[in-house]
């Protein structure tokens, strides 16, 4: 065999350092590949707690939107309520207007005939 380096008593010949050198890169490889999956790990853990902020955020914005529809449906009956009642009050006010103008119309429509008994 053909050596090309000898290290002591070790002759390593083109094939055996071609494996050695392949086996160094596996192992940059390898270490390259881990850290860029580190790196990834991390990102990936951020948006997770990002992410799980977001849904307590939107779980808490779900809670204050449904307090707020309930509020609006409170304010909704008082004031359908009131409504009712103002509607009944003008109602009454409304007859006693009718009652008051009819008797004011039969006062005169009385005296307006008493007047052409008189003259006739």
């Amino acid at each position: 065999m053909n050596t090309v380096l000898d290290i002591g008593p070790l002759a390593l010949d083109p094939l055996h350092l071609s494996i050695m050198g392949g086996i160094l890169a596996l192992a940059l490889i390898f270490l390259l590949y881990r850290q860029h999956v580190e790196k990834r790990e991390i990102t990936y853990q951020h948006q997770i707690e990002t992410l799980a902020g977001a849904e307590d955020e939107a779980e808490a914005q779900r809670a204050r939107a449904e307090q707020a529809e309930q509020a609006l449906a409170a304010v909704r009956a008082a004031a359908s309520v009131t409504q009712m009642k103002a509607k009944e009050e003008f109602m009454s006010l409304a007859q006693q207007v009718l009652a008051q103008s009819q008797d004011q119309f039969m006062t005169l429509a009385n005296e307006t005939f008493a007047k052409h008994k008189e003259g006739a």
